[in-house]
Order: structure tokens, then sequence, then C-alpha cells
């Protein structure tokens, strides 16, 4: 039993930890609002996916040496996503991350964001990116993931609202499927989030959602607090100047308040310890 009394840690299989976020799931009739675009809107899109593949066929493949690759994803973006997204973005600069080692996927495209966006966040852009990062990142590299977004449950799959078509637990697990970082760290806070943790959070992979995989995430509570840990030397529990993966989760658990509250049951899962896997360090 953890010290933390809203925190059971189970390392083999999985640990499930207490607390997390957003809205529940947009309905149908909305998503499909969003997905009818105007003629402008399209071309706009089209320009910045074609960006995004000038941008992979020009980069660097793998080099041996450790880097620390970054990948974004906000599919029908509202403004607490867009805030999200942002807060994510400057929280790994800040912690050493470099921009070119960022990728940001955000609705159809836009530019009109505090931060650089390179393609829309489409099941196609996704399977592109992520096949392109089987050859840059190698098995000295780290490889973070964070999801913004609505979500939906249908025939025991959670899945992610895109700009489109959705993607759902299997799509991500092939999406990974082949990438040789040494540990990648994915975090989701859309509703019914659990579903893609418990698939996808073994061997190299950490995995954090918002909420269990039957329930939706509350406001914007979660993210906010997981991403705060980042600059909050209280997370830094053992007091080493280093902020792992489980001080992090602990630290978002405690200053979430729907977790607090009981309105939602963040999950942590992993075969690996994630007191050993750290996420930044403190100045």
């Amino acid at each position: 039993m953890s010290d933390f009394p809203y925190v059971e840690t189970m390392f083999g299989l999985m640990a499930v930890y207490g607390a997390y976020k957003i809205l529940s799931s947009k309905s149908k009739t909305t998503r499909q609002s969003i997905e009818t675009t105007t003629s402008t809107s399209s071309e706009i899109t089209y320009r910045k996916n074609k960006s995004l593949e000038a941008r992979l066929e020009s980069e660097p493949l793998k080099n041996g040496t450790h880097d620390d690759f970054a990948v974004l994803i906000s599919g029908m973006t509202e403004e607490r996503h867009e805030e999200n997204i942002n807060l994510a973005y400057n929280t790994l600069i800040g912690s050493g991350y470099k921009p070119e080692n960022i990728y940001i996927l955000d609705d159809d495209g836009r530019s009109d964001r505090n931060y650089p966006v390179d393609a829309s966040a489409e099941k196609s852009t996704i399977k592109l990116l992520f096949d392109h990062l089987k050859k840059r990142v190698d098995n000295k590299d780290s490889l973070f993931v964070y999801v913004t977004n609505h979500g939906e449950k249908e025939d025991d799959q959670s899945s992610i609202l895109l700009y489109g078509e959705d993607v759902y637990e299997k799509d991500f697990e092939k999406y990974l499927t082949g990438i040789e970082a040494k540990i990648g760290i994915l975090v989701f806070d859309q509703c019914y989030s659990g579903g893609f943790a418990k698939r996808l959070g073994k061997g190299k992979y950490v995995a954090i959602a918002a909420c269990q995989p039957d329930e939706s995430s509350k406001e914007n509570t979660f993210p906010q607090a997981f991403f705060k840990a980042f600059k909050d030397t209280i997370a830094d529990i053992n007091k080493d100047g280093r902020l792992s993966v489980e001080e992090a989760f602990i630290y978002a658990a405690s200053h979430d308040r729907n977790a607090t509250h009981g309105n939602q049951k963040p999950m942590l899962i992993s075969e690996l310890n994630p007191k050993k896997i750290i996420l930044g360090l403190f100045e």
C-alpha cells in the first residue's frame, strides 16, 4: 500500500490510482456538424498536411544518441483542449524538449494557435507521423504522447474523436508497434480513456488515463494538475531534484478536485516501475 491512501500500486500487470479530467463525450450530432467543413477549411487542411509531409521528409532518421520526442494530439479542439496543448507544449519546452522533436496534430490544422501546429488531427496524419517515428526514434530515445479531446465507447472499445474518422484503442496500439523507444509515456484525458491505458500500458509503455474505461472524465482538472507538477517542487516527493512518472501522477491526483471528490478515478498502468521513469528535472 502506498503512503497515499488513494493510490494502490501493483507492479507487473498494472498500477491503478485515483483521479482525472474532461467533460463527457460530444454527441454524434455535434461531431457530424464539425466534420462538415467548408471548402476553404478543407484547402487549409490539405496545405497543412502537405507541410507535415515535407517536414517528415526533411528530418534525419535514427542517430544512435539520446533524444526526447513528443507527440501532442487534439482532435475536435475546444478552448480547453487548446489550453491543454499549449500547457503541454510549453511544459515540455521548459523541461528540455527541443521544438524540432515535438509534433502537434490539432483539429483541422489551423495556424491561429499559440503553439506550432504541424497538421490536422486525422487518422491518416496520425498514422503518417507514427510511421515516420518508427524510422526516427531509436532504443536510446524517449517518446511522450499526450492526447486531449472528447472520447466515446463503442463495442467495448474506447475511441478518440478526431477531425474526421475516430481512432480506437486497437488503432493506437498498431501505431505504436514497431517504435523502438527505450521508454514511452502515454497520457490520455478524454472520456473512457482508461481503455487506452489498459491496452497500451505494457512493455516499455507507461500509460496514464483521465478515468476508468467505463467513466466520463470531468471538466479540465486532471491535465492542468498533471502538467503543473513539472514546475511545483512539492511534486518531488523524494526530494531528489527529479520528477518521476509516479510523482507526477500522485501530484495530479491530489490536486485534481474531481479526483479527490471521487468524481473520476484516473489510472496509471505499467509493467515498469514508474518511480524510476523520469519526466523532468527541477532547477
